[in-house]
């Protein structure tokens, strides 16, 4: 299963997404890091090693979409909905990927924690975005 991911990325600065893209490098999952960008951006900033600019005028459009959907080569696709820094769990890029393929899903996704303030919130997807 090594490099079975094609990752995609919102990037409105590289501060904010340093740790995240250190994680993915980390990962042998992990073929390729696509970063969502503006023009602006992509005209003001150089790509950074082993990564692409896809450039896009909001994430959620369907331009977007189409854009990143052109973009993967692997197996999977991982997508990720904001620009923050994220810490990835132990092993959970292999988890989600093996959850996918034993389960020929066509999605999978994960609720998540955020710290902040000294306090870490859990924040479910489904009361997030209901459906």
């Amino acid at each position: 299963m090594f490099g079975t991911i094609d990752c995609f990325l919102p990037c409105s600065g590289f501060e904010a997404v340093e740790n995240t893209l250190r994680q993915l490098r980390g990962s042998r999952m992990i073929r390729h890091i696509n970063l969502l960008v503006t023009q602006e951006f992509a005209m003001d900033n150089a790509v950074p090693d082993d990564c692409s600019f896809i450039v896009v005028d909001r994430l959620s459009s369907s331009s977007a979409m189409k854009s990143i959907a052109e973009s993967v080569m692997a197996d999977y696709a991982m997508m990720f909905l904001k620009d923050v820094s994220v810490s990835l769990g132990q092993y959970s890029i292999q988890r989600m990927a093996r959850v996918a393929a034993e389960t020929d899903a066509a999605m999978v996704y994960s609720d998540r924690l955020a710290s902040g303030g000294g306090k870490v919130n859990s924040y479910c997807f489904h009361e997030v975005n209901p459906s």
